[in-house]
C-alpha cells in the first residue's frame, strides 16, 4: 500500500504549536496567559500558534461568562490524540538523552 504524503509534519505543526499542545496535554482548559507562561514563548508566537491550531481543529476556545472573561483553551478529541503522541515522542527523546 502506498501512502500519499500531503505535507511534511514540520509544515503542519511548527515549534510553537507543539509547545502549546504539550502544555495542553498536561492541563486542559486553561487561559491563554497560562499557556504563554508554560510554553515559555512570546505572546505573539502563542497567539499565532493558537490561531493555527484552531483552524486545524486541534483545539477549541470558549470565553468565560464572568469577569475577567478569559479565553479558555481546550484540546479537541483529535488534538488530544496528537498531544498524547507528542508526549510519547518527548519521553523517547528525553530517555535517549539520559542514556
Amino acid at each position: 500500500m502506498l501512502y500519499e504524503i500531503h505535507k511534511p509534519v514540520s509544515k503542519m505543526l511548527d515549534e510553537y504549536m507543539i509547545r502549546v499542545l504539550l502544555v495542553l496535554a498536561r492541563e486542559d482548559k486553561i487561559p491563554v496567559s497560562i499557556i504563554v507562561e508554560r510554553a515559555k514563548s512570546s505572546p505573539n508566537a502563542v497567539y499565532n500558534a493558537l490561531r493555527k491550531l484552531i483552524q486545524s481543529g486541534l483545539i477549541s476556545e470558549e470565553r468565560e461568562e464572568d469577569f475577567p472573561r478569559r479565553r479558555l483553551i481546550s484540546l479537541t478529541d483529535r488534538g488530544r490524540k496528537v498531544a498524547e503522541l507528542l508526549v510519547e515522542i518527548e519521553k523517547v527523546l528525553i530517555e535517549d538523552v539520559e542514556h
